[in-house]
């Protein structure tokens, strides 16, 4: 059958598909051989457009030369071994490029998910190096490195934070379902030793309306884990400062800090919290002060 189909594309190709009137039998058979090879050239190529039946015929002998050759033999038999049955050979082309992809997908999967393995046990590892506290945000200590922070973030927020110079934020962080902004800060270590939450700023006719309620938000949350403030103040418009904390509520401990009030910012105004390590945030200054010196 081969040879008689390989015959047809010779006479196909020398004829140039041109019959006498009277040859009606063979015209009929090159024409049914010609429909064949369209046939088989649509359904690999994709390509049902008028093409020339010379360039289909050039393709339908490549396809069969390739028939030939060992690439097709070794690809033949592994498709016999995992699939089986009748195939074109370029349908077995496809079924090589998909598996061959669907294998590297499979150990691309595989990769990642030992190297996500290898990141929870280096994080959980880093954790238990660390002394846990109610000042903890979302139960990661004081003391964790920013990759193991970033993980236990991810994990249980379901997102990821951005980065900006030495620390990681996000601009949307639900506390019992109201949006802060908030920022963790690691010293030159790569420990975290603070992290700090704000509400939005707000211009100055919000102040009253938002800005003293969040405040009074965050700390009724901080409350809930810590027991009452060891301090707490009013806050009248003027003591508001630019870049400084007019403080409304402190918590203190031996080990940590924890200050909330009131700020701004470019005439908006908005609440805020800074938590610290004690211990953590004297190395850092003393690794900075070092530095400077250096």
């Amino acid at each position: 059958m081969i040879a008689l189909t390989m015959t047809a594309v010779g006479m196909l190709l020398s004829a140039g598909i041109v019959f006498a009137a009277d040859d009606s039998g063979d015209a009929a058979f090159f024409d049914s051989v010609a429909a064949r090879f369209r046939e088989e050239y649509v359904q690999c190529t994709g390509n049902s457009g008028q093409a020339d039946v010379r360039r289909i015929v050039l393709w339908k002998q490549k396809v069969d030369a390739w028939t030939k050759t060992a690439e097709y033999a070794e690809l033949m038999r592994d498709y016999q071994k995992h699939v089986g049955g009748p195939i074109h050979p370029c349908k077995l082309i496809e079924w090589s490029k998909q598996r061959k992809a669907d294998q590297e997908a499979k150990e691309s999967g595989f990769v990642k998910a030992l190297l996500d393995s290898s990141e929870a046990a280096d994080a959980a590892c880093d954790l238990k190096a660390c002394t846990t506290s109610h000042f903890d945000f979302a139960e990661i200590p004081f003391g964790v490195s920013k990759p193991t922070f970033a993980h236990y973030y991810k994990k249980k927020f379901n997102a990821k934070l951005r980065r900006k110079g030495g620390f990681l934020y996000t601009e949307e962080l639900f506390l019992e379902g109201r949006p802060f902004l908030a920022a963790f800060f690691f010293n030159a270590a790569g420990k975290l030793y603070k992290y700090e939450i704000e509400s939005d700023p707000l211009p100055a006719d919000s102040l009253n309306q938002s800005v003293r309620p969040a405040a009074e938000y965050l700390a009724n949350f901080f409350e809930k884990r810590l027991g009452p403030p060891v301090h707490s103040s009013r806050i009248g418009f003027y003591d508001i400062k630019s870049k400084e904390l007019a403080l409304y509520k402190n918590w203190e401990t031996p080990a940590h800090s924890l200050n909330i009030g009131l700020s701004v910012f470019d005439y908006h105004y908005y609440a805020k919290a800074i938590v610290m390590d004690k211990k953590l945030v004297k190395e850092s200054k003393e690794a900075g002060e070092k530095a400077k010196n250096e």
